[in-house]
């Protein structure tokens, strides 16, 4: 049964992800410095603050922390207005669920101005009733207020409303709250894919299969109420 959709962004809908590893070898590259080819890995999961803190000592920077800071900022939002595209089958299964009337939001943890402008570059924001953010909310996706906020916008009972996720941690929490929940696979998380399988009521290689995923989900729930 479906009445609604909660899409993540990065990595479900956005081809993003990588981004978020690069960005620090990107400011690099701007100061002609090259970066060891592990540092992405090692500022994934660092905020910004540590991030920029750990580039200023490492590759011996003469700026500040708040000014190398600015540069990776600026360094990804380059990236959300001007080289985001979509991940495969994104728009199309958008447009499907539109046709099918089924309300759409967006649920994220990155900033909502960076979103907007990736929503807006890759032409797929006037699809969602409403944006979601962490931020805003304020608790991240280990807990499910930002999906139960998504699912009272769109006004659909918890058990027949789908949430896309490609993380495993976004995944768990909607799937314990008691959403329906859809894993995407993301290359980023490629050795957490059988955990997502586990959590999710339907696995997606990609967004491709719409077809997949309107015989699993939407099919059953048209036939109920015939």
């Amino acid at each position: 049964m479906i009445q609604g959709v909660i899409f993540d962004a990065d990595g479900t809908l956005l081809d993003s992800t990588a981004m978020w590893m690069e960005a620090g070898i990107r400011y690099l590259d701007t100061l002609g410095i090259s970066a060891d080819a592990s540092l992405g890995e090692k500022l994934f999961s660092m905020t910004l603050t540590d991030s920029a803190e750990y580039l200023r000592v490492s590759y011996q920077i003469n700026r500040s922390n708040e000014e190398i800071a600015a540069g990776i900022n600026q360094t990804i939002w380059s990236f959300y207005q001007e080289e985001v595209t979509l991940k495969p089958g994104a728009k199309q299964f958008l447009e499907s669920l539109r046709k099918l009337e089924i309300p759409m939001t967006l649920a994220t943890a990155t900033d909502r101005e960076l979103i907007e402008d990736g929503l807006h570059h890759t032409g797929i924001l006037n699809y969602f009733d409403k944006i979601f953010t962490c931020e805003e909310v304020g608790l991240g996706k280990d807990w499910p207020d930002i999906y139960l906020q998504a699912k009272t916008c769109m006004g659909t009972d918890l058990e027949k409303t789908w949430v896309f996720e490609d993380a495993v941690h976004g995944a768990k929490t909607a799937r314990m709250a008691g959403f329906m929940v859809a894993g995407v696979y993301d290359p980023i998380s490629h050795n957490q894919q059988e955990i997502l399988k586990h959590l999710a009521h339907i696995y997606l290689s990609d967004l491709s299969q719409f077809d997949y995923f309107y015989q699993q989900a939407i099919a059953p729930s048209i036939s109920h109420t015939l």
